[in-house]
C-alpha cells in the first residue's frame, strides 16, 4: 500500500505476525462497551476467558484510530487506562470477568473522535479492539 503520490508502482511488501498470536487464545470482550462514551465515564468492560486464556486481564488501552495522509498520521496517541475495578468470574461454563475502567476527563489527553478500547492481560495477550466514539 502507498499513501500519496510518489511512486505509483511499488512491489515490494512486508508481512508481520505479532508473537501473541502463538501464546493460545486470548479474551473477548463481550459487553459493557457502547458506541459512544464521554470523557470521565467509568466503562464496566465484560469479557471471556473461555477456552483456557493464559494469564489475568489486568490492563486497558485506548487507541486514536487517528487519520493518514502522505504516509503520516499526526493524531496518533494512545494511553493505558486508569482501572477502578476488576472481577473475575470462576464459572467454568462461563470464565472471564469484568474489568472497570475510566476514560480520562481532560478533552486535552482525549480530543473527540474515534478510539479503539484493547483489554490486555498480564501476559501481553490483546483482545480484538471495540470501536468508541468519544465525546
Amino acid at each position: 500500500m502507498v499513501a500519496g503520490s510518489d511512486v505509483t508502482y511499488d512491489t515490494t511488501a512486508e508481512l508481520y505476525s505479532p508473537p501473541y498470536l502463538s501464546q493460545g487464545k486470548r479474551p473477548v470482550i463481550i459487553g459493557g462497551v457502547p458506541e459512544a462514551v464521554t470523557r470521565g465515564q467509568v466503562l464496566a468492560v465484560d469479557y471471556s476467558t473461555k477456552g483456557g486464556v493464559l494469564g489475568k486481564v489486568t490492563r486497558a488501552l485506548l487507541l486514536r484510530t487517528g487519520t493518514c495522509t502522505h504516509s503520516s498520521q499526526f493524531d496518533a496517541s494512545s494511553m493505558w487506562l486508569e482501572v477502578t475495578n476488576s472481577f473475575v468470574r470462576f464459572d467454568p461454563a462461563n470464565p472471564g470477568g469484568v474489568l472497570s475502567v475510566k476514560i480520562p476527563a481532560s478533552p486535552a489527553v482525549v480530543p473527540p473522535g474515534m478510539y479503539m478500547l484493547v483489554l490486555n492481560t498480564n501476559r501481553g495477550l490483546p483482545t480484538d479492539g471495540k470501536i468508541i466514539s468519544i465525546k
